[in-house]
């Protein structure tokens, strides 16, 4: 799940793009394009995360991205609001899902992964997310 700091790390830089006395086309093209850079980093999961917890679970890194993009597109709406604005990853939106039982279930349909490991690697990932946003908020 993301965590608030990181939706805020968007408007914050989408409200100083605003505030940055340039004319207004030059302005907007900015903000757009700061705008776009903050979604695509916030959607995709962070790769030492992906490569870490592929080694750890003995599986490639591609599968790790699509079980925790999945999970996320599933069950974090604020992760599910910014890909829907992302005119890339309208195309190929996963299955969404009533439960964490069924996602897990598509998800060990899909990448081939038993259920208990894809509950470890989403708990883990989970975790480490919410450590990343204590630690950013301890530095604030």
């Amino acid at each position: 799940m993301r965590h608030p700091c990181c939706y805020a790390a968007v408007a914050t830089a989408i409200l100083l793009a605003g505030c940055s006395g340039q004319p207004p086309q030059s302005q907007t093209r900015d903000a757009a394009a700061s705008q776009k850079e903050l979604e695509e980093l916030l959607l995709r999961p962070r790769e030492e995360k992906v490569q870490l917890l592929a080694l750890k679970y003995k599986i490639p890194p591609e599968k790790i991205n699509a079980v925790v993009r999945t999970y996320l597109t599933n069950h974090d709406y604020m992760y599910l609001m910014l890909q829907r604005g992302n005119s890339a990853e309208n195309n190929s939106q996963p299955l969404r899902s009533k439960s964490i039982q069924e996602t897990i279930a598509h998800l060990e349909r899909e990448q081939g992964i038993p259920s208990d490991t894809l509950a470890s690697v989403i708990i883990d990932y989970q975790i480490w997310d919410y450590v990343d946003y204590a630690r950013g908020r301890a530095e604030e």
